[in-house]
């Protein structure tokens, strides 16, 4: 993979019900050296309780499904507060109502480590480093999941 060139640090918060999930999303993450972490959590409340602490958070993933019926909810309050929302999810109806509340990207699940490697940093240069901004302009949606039917 290309080498990309990502001269300033990412503030990052997960939000994700899915313990499991919310795990292999923070392992991803703190591998990559411009990534700064705030926090991670799996609720509403420990959201806020970050958010109260940390004012500066650049992106935030959020998980959708089941165990995640927050993430809506969070979103709406986040919006005006982070430069960056990336839902991740894995049906069609969770994409259309990430866009909904101002979301600017959608994973769709299963999530690889190879798909992560490669999207996350374009995600991130695509929206945080240019400088006409606009979340509008830059709704994304990427289903990974295709790679399994794939050679």
């Amino acid at each position: 993979m290309k080498d990309l060139n990502i001269s300033t640090t990412t503030t990052c918060l997960i939000i994700d019900g899915d313990r499991y999930a919310l795990d292999e999303m923070e392992s991803y993450l703190t591998e990559l050296p411009w990534i700064v972490l705030t926090g991670t959590a799996t609720d509403v409340r420990g959201a806020r309780e970050i958010l109260s602490k940390n004012d500066n958070v650049d992106v935030v993933f959020l998980g959708t499904g089941a165990c995640n019926s927050h993430a809506f909810e969070i979103a709406r309050e986040l919006r005006d507060r982070v430069r960056c929302m990336v839902f991740i999810g894995d049906d069609n109806e969770s994409a259309w109502r990430a866009f909904q509340v101002g979301g600017d990207h959608f994973l769709q699940r299963p999530l690889t480590r190879s798909k992560l490697r490669t999207t996350v940093p374009t995600l991130i240069i695509e929206t945080l480093q240019t400088e006409d901004w606009k979340v509008s302009q830059k709704n994304l949606w990427i289903p990974l999941h295709l790679d399994k039917y794939s050679n």
